[in-house]
């Protein structure tokens, strides 16, 4: 969210007073907040979002790193548990670009609890799963006050050539 990319900037600044830090927003059709940036960024955050890759190598400096967070293969399997009459996996995400060399990909996998109706719903409205699924499979979280899910975020580090 807004938020969370304004709290997080400013750590950034709070971390190295000399930080410039870009917030941009996705807003499924446009992005916002990018203007007359070129070459101006270290790193580029991108998470559960499509990447524009012209994009974030126009920002990013020469060296300058993409960091592409994309749901693992487990990501929130317990929501898909309640919602779902059989649980599927992920399909594994890659992410190539001739504007980017490759450097790593990292993954991060831990099993969480979420407690409370609202908490959960607001979780599956941030998902894709909520645009594809039936009244009556949304209908199921209403009865769910806990839920215990893996969350599973496979990081792609890439380098601006």
């Amino acid at each position: 969210s807004l938020e969370d990319a304004r709290k997080l900037s400013q750590l950034a600044v709070e971390m190295n007073r000399n930080a410039l830090v870009h917030i941009a927003v996705d807003t499924g059709m446009n992005r916002i907040g990018l203007k007359d940036t070129d070459e101006s960024a270290d790193v580029v955050v991108s998470m559960f979002a499509p990447v524009a890759y012209e994009e974030f190598a126009r920002v990013l400096k020469k060296g300058g790193y993409l960091i592409i967070g994309a749901a693992g293969e487990k990501h929130l399997d317990g929501l898909k548990a309640i919602l779902y009459d059989e649980v599927y996996l992920n399909e594994p995400s890659e992410h190539k670009n001739e504007l980017f060399d490759n450097i790593s990909v990292e993954n991060l996998s831990y099993v969480t609890e979420v407690s409370g109706n609202e908490i959960i719903n607001s979780l599956f409205t941030m998902t894709p799963y909520y645009h594809r699924t039936s009244l009556a499979d949304k209908e199921k979280l209403s009865k769910v006050d806990s839920l215990t899910t893996t969350v599973e975020v496979d990081f792609f580090i890439l380098r601006r050539v």
